[in-house]
């Protein structure tokens, strides 16, 4: 998708995840209305400082996403879905429906969607399949994509990439006949970030 994977700032990752945060309000428009809605939200995420950036980056359990983060080197690349597996229950999804990687995870949801229990998952789903072309178009909508085993463990032994954030992107974006996802990926200290 983008060649050769490019070393990126922090910076950059601390705005893919607060804008992706942030577009969620563009939710419900047609694809042209939504593009336009990313671009505003774009111009806004790239005025904030650091600081502000920081500020918007949720804790994960007792793990602090900015100090996580702030440690890794990053680079931009694709994962493959068949290589990628989000968090469990990630959307208020069922957790048996969320386990694997994300390609099955995207078939299980695909065949019980309509008995999947309202919840945030079921009713984004959806929209990121209807706005695929907008989303794959822009990188600051890529995911974020840590090793497997860095916090957390694979769900099966092909798996080496666990999505930090981008989980509902990921499903859909598979949903929509993607076979690699655009990510930010980052490597600890002592492990390197290849794709």
């Amino acid at each position: 998708m983008y060649g050769e994977p490019l070393s990126v700032s922090i910076l950059e990752v601390k705005r893919c995840f607060v804008l992706s945060d942030k577009v969620k309000g563009c939710a419900g428009r047609d694809q042209s209305r939504f593009r336009h809605c990313v671009d505003e939200q774009k111009v806004l995420v790239g005025q904030m400082s650091e600081q502000q950036l920081d500020h918007d980056l949720p804790a994960v359990g007792p793990r602090s996403r900015v100090d996580d983060y702030n440690q890794r080197s990053w680079i931009h690349d694709t994962v493959s879905v068949d290589a990628t597996q989000i968090f469990a229950g990630a959307g208020e999804l069922p957790v048996h429906l969320t386990l694997g990687t994300v390609r099955q995870v995207a078939a299980k949801i695909a065949r019980n969607l309509a008995n999947i229990p309202p919840c945030r998952g079921k009713s984004a789903i959806p929209g990121i399949i209807s706005m695929a072309p907008v989303i794959t178009s822009e990188r600051l909508l890529s995911v974020i994509a840590l090793p497997t085993n860095d916090p957390y463990p694979p769900q099966n032994p092909s798996i080496r990439w666990h999505l930090d954030d981008g989980s509902m992107r990921a499903i859909g974006l598979a949903m929509a006949r993607n076979d690699t996802l655009s990510a930010y990926i980052g490597a600890s200290p002592t492990r390197p970030a290849r794709s």
